[in-house]
């Protein structure tokens, strides 16, 4: 079961190039955002109007993803996803880092479902996870 969901999200991670790709260069940062984000939401079947709380728990403990590690790395682009845009300086720079992004995301959930979890790197990605959480709070609570 690990290695089909772990196949699966590296299908995903796939997609959201490809969206990315089919923008053909267009569009501002923010429709990015909302075209990604729309598309990560049917992945986890969160319907385009429930609000963003009502999206899973974010993981940013290794324990909580033991057995279920795609949630690891879905949980990481969904919190890496408005950081890399916020912080491109146009819309072309916000695409080349998602890109990069979803391909690095892509190899590990393969590496993993291939030769089993890397725990080294999933302790990290939870702990890139809880600073991308924490981060993203510090950010809602000063605006």
């Amino acid at each position: 079961m690990r290695e089909t969901e772990l196949l699966r999200w590296a299908h995903r991670f796939d997609i959201l190039r490809g969206e990315l790709r089919a923008g053909g260069g267009t569009g501002s940062a923010e429709q990015l955002l909302v075209t990604q984000l729309a598309a990560f939401r049917e992945f986890i079947d969160t319907p385009p109007w429930a609000p963003l709380p009502h999206l899973p728990p974010p993981i940013t403990e290794r324990a909580a993803a033991a057995g279920a590690e795609h949630l690891l790395l879905a949980c990481h682009y969904l919190l890496a996803l408005p950081a890399v845009v916020a912080a491109a300086a146009d819309a072309p720079a916000a695409r080349a880092a998602l890109a990069e992004l979803l391909a690095e995301l892509r190899e590990v959930a393969a590496d993993w479902a291939r030769d089993g979890v890397d725990e080294e790197r999933a302790l990290a990605l939870a702990a890139r996870n809880h600073a991308l959480h924490h981060a993203g709070r510090e950010a809602r609570l000063t605006t």
